[in-house]
C-alpha cells in the first residue's frame, strides 16, 4: 500500500525534498541550493527554473532510497509573498521578484491613497505594502508592460512547482491571503483591490483547498524526476501555512515563531485578528476552519548571517583552523556581553521591516556605540535588536494565545537564542526534535490528509515531539521590558531619516 509522502519545502536558500511515513518519521531527505539574485539595493530575485531543477535534482536523489510506487502523495511548502509572471505554457517571463524584496512602495502607496490603510486592512486583513505580490504584480505592469501584457499567471513558488508536475495553475488560499489582493471574509480574490490595482483578475490562478488533490504528475514530469507517472498532487500552502501546521499550531491559540532568514510569530484562531494599530496582518489557515494572524519581520537570520559574515571575521578564521563550529564561538563571545549589551541597540532593519512598523525604507542601525563598546556587546546588540522587535510583535497577542511558544527554524537550535527569546518575551519557549523539520512537515501532513492518510490535522502529533523547554528568567523579563520603549524611541527617530540615506 502506497504510504510514503513526499514534501518539498522551497526555501530561500534551497529545495529541502523529504519522504515522510505515515507515523511522522523521516525515511529520507536531500536538499538542492539555488541563488538568490540582487540586481539593486532593494531587489530580489530567482529564477523559477532553478527552483524546478532543485526539485528534479533532490527527487532523483530521493528516489534511490525507495520504490517510488510507494509515494502516495506529494505536496509543498513555500516561501510566499512572490511574484513570478509565465506566459500561457507556463514559461517563466522574468525572475520572481521575492518576498523580501520592496521595489513595489509606490505601487504601494497607490493603493494606500485609494482605500486608506483601514479599509485596506479591512479587506485584507493586512497594509497594502510594496512587500506583497499584488504590488509587484503592479511594479511589473508600471516598469516592464511587455512582460505583463504576455503574462498568463502570476505564482508563487510553490504552484510553479505544481503546474510542473501536473500542467495546472492553481494556488491555494494560504498562499493567496497573502498576496494582498484577496478577500479575507469572503474568502476570494477581491474584485475591488484587483480593479483598483489595475491589474487583470485573469492573470490571477484559480484558489483551491490547501488540500485538494489539482492533479497527478504527468509523464514529461515523471521522466524527469523519477516519480511514477499517476502519483497524486497536493496543492499545499505558504511556508507560512505550513510551518503552522508543523509546529503544531493547528488548535485555536496555539502559538510558534519561527526563526530563520526572516521570521514570524504566529498562531492559529478561528477569527482573524483586526489589530487596531495593523501591527499584524492575517492569513487563511490550511484547515480552513482557522485563520493566521501572523506578526513577520524581515531580517532575523539575515541580520544574524550578516554580522557572522561581516563582523565576525576573527571567528570565521579561527573555526577554519581549529574545526570549531563558528556559531559556538560567536556564542561564547555573545556571552561576555551582559544583557542589554552595555546600553547598545541594533535594528535589524537591513531590508525595510514589516512588523511591527510596516516601513519599507527602514534601515538597519547600531545606536549608543562608546570607546568602551566591544566586539561582545556589537554581538549581542545584534540578536538582542531581533528579540526585542519579535518581542512587540508577540505582545500584539499576547493575551489571545497559551504558552509555551514553539521555537522552529535554524536558529531555534541555538541556546543563546532559546534563552534571550523566553527573558524578553517572558514565556516558556519549546524546542522539539524536529525544529528545522517544520515546514516540511506541514507539507507533508497536508499531502496525507489531501491523499485520505489522515482524517485530519490532529496528525502533526505524529510528527512534532518536545526536546527542551526553556523558561524565562522574570527579573530579566522585566529588564528586557524596560528596554522596549528605548528600542521603540530608536526607530520613531530614525524613522524620517531612512528615506534621506
Amino acid at each position: 500500500m502506497k504510504r510514503l509522502l513526499l514534501a518539498h519545502d522551497l526555501g530561500t536558500s534551497g529545495n529541502k525534498a523529504t519522504l515522510y511515513r505515515e507515523d511522522g518519521t523521516i525515511v529520507a531527505s536531500r536538499v538542492a541550493s539555488y541563488n538568490v539574485h540582487y540586481p539593486e539595493g532593494n531587489h530580489a530575485e530567482q529564477d523559477a527554473d532553478d527552483w524546478w531543477n532543485a526539485v528534479v535534482e533532490s527527487t532523483r536523489m530521493l528516489i534511490k532510497d525507495v520504490d517510488p510506487k510507494d509515494i502516495a502523495a506529494v505536496s509543498f511548502s513555500g516561501h510566499m509573498n512572490g511574484c513570478l509572471c509565465v506566459d500561457a505554457e507556463g514559461k517563466p517571463l522574468r525572475r520572481s521578484i521575492l518576498w523580501m524584496d520592496t521595489r513595489a512602495s509606490k505601487e504601494a502607496q497607490e493603493l494606500e491613497d485609494k482605500f486608506g490603510i483601514e479599509r485596506f486592512y479591512a479587506i485584507t486583513g493586512a497594509r497594502p505594502k510594496a512587500f506583497y505580490s499584488i504590488e509587484k504584480l503592479m511594479w511589473v505592469k508600471n516598469n516592464q508592460p511587455e512582460i505583463y501584457a504576455k503574462t498568463y499567471k502570476m505564482l508563487q513558488s510553490k504552484d510553479y512547482i505544481s503546474f510542473k508536475l501536473t500542467g495546472r495553475f492553481t494556488t491555494d488560499h494560504n498562499d493567496a491571503s497573502n498576496t494582498n489582493a484577496y478577500d479575507l471574509k469572503n474568502r476570494c480574490w477581491s474584485k475591488e483591490i484587483i480593479d483598483a490595482a489595475g491589474i487583470d483578475m485573469d492573470k490571477l490562478p484559480e484558489i483551491v483547498a490547501s488540500t485538494e488533490v489539482v492533479g497527478t504528475v504527468t509523464a514529461e514530469a515523471a521522466a524527469l524526476t523519477g516519480l511514477c507517472e499517476g502519483t497524486t498532487v497536493v496543492a499545499g500552502a505558504g511556508d507560512g501555512g505550513c510551518a503552522g501546521v508543523g509546529a503544531g499550531s493547528w488548535k485555536d491559540g496555539a502559538v510558534y515563531c519561527c526563526l530563520g532568514t526572516s521570521a514570524w510569530i504566529s498562531t492559529a484562531l478561528s477569527q482573524p485578528v483586526m489589530d487596531e494599530d495593523m501591527v499584524v496582518f492575517n492569513m487563511v489557515h490550511p484547515d480552513p476552519k482557522l485563520y493566521i494572524p501572523c506578526g513577520p519581520m524581515q531580517s532575523a537570520g539575515n541580520s544574524f548571517n550578516w554580522m557572522k559574515n561581516q563582523i565576525c571575521t576573527h571567528e570565521k578564521y579561527l573555526a577554519d583552523t581549529t574545526g570549531e563550529s563558528i556559531y559556538k564561538l560567536i556564542n561564547e563571545q555573545i556571552k561576555e556581553s551582559p544583557a542589554g549589551a552595555n546600553g547598545l541597540i541594533f535594528l535589524p532593519y537591513l531590508m525595510g521591516e514589516r512588523s511591527p512598523w510596516w516601513d519599507s525604507q527602514a534601515k538597519g542601525a547600531y545606536i549608543g556605540l562608546t570607546p568602551a563598546h566591544t566586539r561582545a556587546d556589537i554581538l549581542r546588540a545584534t540578536i538582542e535588536g531581533v528579540v526585542l522587535n519579535l518581542a512587540q510583535i508577540y505582545d500584539s497577542y499576547r493575551n489571545r494565545t497559551y504558552p509555551p511558544l514553539v521555537l522552529i527554524g535554524g536558529l531555534a537550535l541555538n541556546d543563546v537564542w532559546r534563552k534571550t527569546m523566553a527573558d524578553a518575551l517572558g514565556v516558556p519557549v519549546l524546542q522539539t526534535t524536529c525544529t528545522e523539520e517544520a515546514s516540511s512537515m506541514g507539507a507533508a501532513i497536508i499531502a496525507g490528509v489531501g491523499a485520505g492518510i489522515f482524517k485530519d490535522f490532529s496528525a502533526s502529533e505524529l510528527f512534532i515531539h518536545p526536546k527542551e523547554t526553556v523558561e524565562p528568567d522574570m527579573e530579566m523579563h522585566k529588564f528586557y521590558q524596560s528596554r522596549l520603549p528605548v528600542y521603540k524611541a530608536c526607530y520613531t527617530a530614525l524613522k524620517d531619516v531612512f528615506p534621506q540615506l
